[in-house]
């Protein structure tokens, strides 16, 4: 396992571990993006590279996550808001463990203790036989509780945090 950067999405900031960051969780909104879009619809990510430009589009789909970047392509010291909160509700997970499943860059193949909390490993593989204990399931052939796949989808977009408050700061009106 080795370190992972970022750079910010808007500034073009370098982003390591411990740097102040924003995740903006999104989904992809049209069909116009073809390799391996199927494979982004089902298992989103937080890193891609794309040769089609603007017709890889994606759209928010929560409210930010603040917290620190973690060196491995996570965000850590979460900071919670009403915003987490809901999520935390709708999901029935703690912040962390939507955040880990949002930034695991292994959803395809289901090879990350950060799954297992979203795995249905009782589920039956392709010859009908029972998968195992919950949460575990066959290398490269993940059974996630249907009421996740909503969250399986999701990808990330890493923004520098200063640069968000920034921009996001309350001006006062100039008369």
């Amino acid at each position: 396992m080795g370190h992972y950067s970022h750079n910010c999405k808007l500034s073009k900031l370098p982003i390591t571990g411990g740097t102040p960051v924003v995740l903006f969780p999104m989904v992809m909104s049209n069909k116009l993006y073809s390799n391996s879009e199927e494979s982004l619809r089902k298992v989103g990510s937080t890193y891609m590279c794309s040769n089609d430009g603007n017709h890889l589009k994606f759209i928010p789909c929560f409210f930010p996550i603040r917290g620190n970047y973690d060196d491995y392509g996570g965000i850590e010291d979460i900071i919670e808001d009403d915003g987490t909160k809901v999520l935390e509700q709708y999901f029935n997970l703690t912040i962390q463990q939507i955040a880990n499943i949002i930034t695991c860059g292994r959803k395809d193949d289901g090879y990350d203790s950060a799954l297992d909390c979203i795995k249905d490993g009782t589920a039956p593989d392709e010859n009908g036989k029972l998968l195992g204990e919950e949460g575990h399931d066959d290398y490269k052939n993940p059974v996630y509780k249907e009421r996740y796949k909503e969250l399986i989808a999701v990808s990330g977009m890493w923004i520098h945090r200063g640069v968000y408050d920034k921009l996001t700061e309350k001006k006062d009106k100039v008369e």
